[in-house]
């Protein structure tokens, strides 16, 4: 069973994905067309592909008809420029010698990231065709397509990696763990609502929290639905009104110099007297 974070689908024909899936689309190459005319609009959040190496694309395609193992240090190179990972699209036959590559000109674990292909039904993958272990993290197993089983005109993938805010930025931890999440949650709630989440309450609370931040990658939104939850709403309003019906402390008397006082005061019988402030 695999624990993939979101379902990820692909197509030259942007109309023929579902609407409301998460969609990767294509910036160069005979796809462009459909994409540029009407697949942007239809998915404003879609992942961008480059089959030429274009390194402002978020993925590259290595597969016949695009780019080779060979250019792919050039955009992983353009990505690394531009504070990026990269992320590289490739089947269980190229993946070796792609990292080869790779590796070759010197790129890391947290620099490059893989995409893999299997088109029928594998949804891991440790080891390459020729039995060589998978160096770079896998992001993502495009596991069906539609000869084997995906249900329409397009690629379905698992995505396994999210990233941090930022798009994927190199040296930023690249994932967010489960325990990452339960304490980002703890304290967005003692912020928000003035105590950390509730024992009873944690299961739901912190699946929401790990679903948002990783599954939806909105760190900021989940921050926002929390800020915005009516729980929330109700102990700021509270924490308001106590601080209105508080009465001010008055700043202690301050006494100039020279100021002529009388006071009377007990110390074994009634003394009294008069003087000036120093």
């Amino acid at each position: 069973m695999s624990t993939a974070l979101y379902e990820l689908y692909d197509s030259d024909n942007p109309l023929s994905i579902p609407v409301g899936v998460r969609a990767a689309g294509y910036d160069d190459g005979y796809a462009a067309i459909a994409w540029a005319a009407y697949g942007w609009a239809r998915f404003p959040d879609a992942l961008h592909i480059t089959v030429f190496g274009n390194t402002d694309s978020d993925i590259d395609d290595v597969e016949s008809g695009g780019d080779t193992p060979a250019d792919t240090p050039n955009f992983a190179s353009g990505r690394r420029a531009r504070g990026k990972v990269a992320i590289i699209y490739v089947n269980r036959s190229n993946g070796h010698l792609v990292e080869q590559y790779l590796r070759g000109a010197g790129f890391t674990q947290a620099e490059v990231v893989l995409w893999i292909g299997t088109d029928d039904g594998t949804e891991i993958v440790t080891h390459w065709i020729d039995g060589t272990p998978v160096y770079y993290p896998v992001w993502a197993v495009q596991y069906l397509n539609p000869s084997h089983g995906s249900g329409g005109h397009y690629d379905r993938s698992l995505v396994y990696l999210a990233f941090a805010p930022g798009g994927g930025t190199i040296g930023g931890d690249m994932a967010f763990t489960r325990a990452d999440t339960d304490g980002l949650a703890d304290i967005v709630f003692m912020a928000c609502m003035g105590d950390r989440v509730r024992p009873e309450d944690a299961a739901v609370e912190f699946q929401s929290a790990y679903d948002q931040i990783v599954g939806a990658a909105n760190l900021r939104g989940y921050f926002e639905n929390v800020y915005n939850d009516p729980r929330s709403v109700a102990y700021r309003a509270a924490q308001a009104k106590i601080a209105a019906d508080v009465e001010p402390v008055p700043p202690p008397a301050v006494i100039p110099p020279g100021t002529p006082i009388t006071f009377t005061g007990t110390v074994s019988g009634e003394v009294t007297g008069s003087g000036t402030t120093k």
